[in-house]
């Protein structure tokens, strides 16, 4: 058999090259962009972000010093009142979603099955708590005093063949599929998204526009046999239809209004696994005071 040909992608060679330039001529440039500098004279874009990038928990006499060692002496009073201009947030997150947008990617192959798809694409949300002074802008889902009063979700998509990496940043408390933008892509396409992505609408819509989707089952999303009746009782149905080695890979419909073609593909999982998931699914049932959730013996996914 032929081996599966090597995507063609770049090095990391340029990497030294890249952050130079991010953290000195681009910063300086967002920095005037957003506001923080209005002319140069001591201070700049560089000298503030590079203070953080030695020391992501700087003080200001961190800051002063690392601007001092750039060529740039500014006082710490100085630095404080550039700090407490609204403008700063912007040019950092500027400055990180600029960084996010360039390609980084070493050598690789992929499964020849997988060469069939025009690219495939991995998206996934991940919350970072912040202090709760930044509630109003980035309110989390906690109530006043935890630790994810204030929060911020950084949603990522890593296309597989390219190597690209795109990042958005949105309030913790938005639903990952609120911003299921951040995901589209062009036809053969095959996504990879957990459940927080989860929509039947945005699903449809990209089966009709030629993608491809793997994706787990959310809980209480309605299945039907293709014949059109309903499967009232799942984990019956699965025992009932599971091959001798207790998979299942059945053509069904999906959705009580959309009836979206797909198929069922489940696994039965080992007991530890099980006793794994039964431990977690009643922790945060009590975290959230309220009665842990139905879960399944079976690995369940929907693929288009």
């Amino acid at each position: 058999m032929t081996p599966p040909p090597k995507l063609s992608t770049p090095t990391l060679a340029s990497l030294p090259i890249v952050v130079q330039t991010l953290f000195t001529s681009t910063a300086d440039k967002l920095a005037l962009t957003h506001k923080v500098i209005q002319r140069r004279r001591v201070l700049s874009g560089s000298s503030i972000a590079l203070g953080w990038l030695e020391k992501p928990d700087a003080r200001l006499s961190d800051l002063a010093r690392t601007a001092a060692m750039i060529g740039s002496p500014i006082t710490k009073q100085a630095i404080a009142q550039r700090l407490e201009q609204a403008s700063l947030s912007t040019f950092l997150r500027a400055l990180f979603e600029h960084a996010s947008s360039f390609l980084f990617a070493s050598e690789r192959s992929l499964p020849m099955r997988l060469l069939e798809f025009e690219d495939i694409d991995l998206c996934d949300g991940s919350i970072i708590n912040l202090p709760s002074e930044h509630h109003q802008r980035y309110p989390g889902c906690g109530a006043f005093g935890q630790a994810n009063h204030a929060g911020l979700k950084l949603l990522t998509k890593f296309s597989l063949r390219s190597g690209t990496l795109h990042t958005e940043l949105r309030p913790a408390r938005e639903h990952d599929r609120v911003t299921t933008a951040a995901c589209s892509s062009k036809a053969k396409t095959l996504q990879l998204r957990d459940l927080g992505f989860f929509n039947l609408r945005v699903l449809a819509a990209e089966d009709r526009a030629g993608m491809y989707w793997i994706t787990r089952v959310k809980q209480g999303t309605r299945i039907y046999q293709r014949d059109g009746r309903v499967i009232n009782n799942l984990t019956v149905w699965l025992q009932q239809h599971a091959c001798p080695a207790g998979g299942v890979d059945i053509p069904i419909l999906l959705g009580a209004k959309q009836r979206l073609a797909c198929r069922l593909v489940a696994t039965r999982v080992p007991d530890e696994v099980l006793e794994a998931r039964m431990q977690k699914a009643v922790l945060e049932a009590r975290k959230r005071q309220r009665v842990a959730d139905h879960f399944m013996r079976e690995n369940l996914l929907i693929t288009a």
